[in-house]
């Protein structure tokens, strides 16, 4: 997890560094998990219109649609739930990103502070290179 080019001078910026590593990593998996969650569901709806409705008669709030007996049902609730999970995955994404995108901030803002002579600017380079081509977190710029 840690970058092979040591941050001698400063261990609150390794620290900082670590945890900004590990709050992009779970920023990635919650994407994924919402992104397989939506194509789930998407998947789910699909087969709950073709599926899970009658499309004779008139049942669903006067629609000509009405739930086929507990397999339109079932179809029904698990979309539901779909729903509400997708809603919370989201949510936890947003705050995910929300706390890695302040510490990333917060990191650029006191990056003066951490390398401060004309080598350790160097090094404060180079770490950042190896952030933006191993992990893709840029702290180059906000």
């Amino acid at each position: 997890m840690s970058l092979p080019v040591s941050v001698k001078d400063s261990p609150v910026a390794k620290m900082m560094i670590d945890e900004l590593i590990v709050r992009k990593k779970k920023v990635e998996k919650l994407e994924r998990t919402r992104n397989q969650t939506g194509i789930s569901l998407f998947i789910l709806l699909i087969g709950l219109l073709f599926f899970g409705f009658d499309w004779t008669g008139y049942g669903l709030l006067g629609l000509p649609i009405h739930v086929k007996g507990s397999f339109g049902m079932l179809l029904f609730v698990c979309a539901a739930a779909g729903v509400a999970r997708l809603m919370h995955v989201t949510k936890k994404t947003d705050k995910a990103d929300h706390e890695f995108e302040e510490l990333r901030e917060e990191l650029i803002q006191r990056s003066e502070d951490f390398w401060k002579d004309d080598h350790n600017w160097k090094q404060r380079e180079t770490i950042f290179k190896q952030l933006v081509e191993r992990y893709d977190i840029n702290l180059f710029h906000r």
